[in-house]
């Protein structure tokens, strides 16, 4: 997969649930379907720093 050679490339190790075990990642996609919902769907940020400056703050914000 494409996708993995570019993250071995850059040093990062992709994490794969095991077969059986659907729940591993459960709450690390729950996290990043929610950040897509709140913070980008539907949303043209102008530059890359807008976008990453309202996501961090959406991470950094208090619950």
């Amino acid at each position: 997969m494409l996708q993995w050679r570019l993250l071995a490339d850059k040093g990062i190790t992709c994490s794969m649930s095991r077969a059986g075990k659907v729940w591993d990642d459960s709450a690390t996609e729950s996290f990043f379907l929610t950040l897509k919902i709140e913070r980008t769907a539907r949303k043209v940020y102008r530059t890359r720093n807008n976008a990453s400056a309202n996501i961090f703050d959406c991470i950094q914000a208090p619950l």
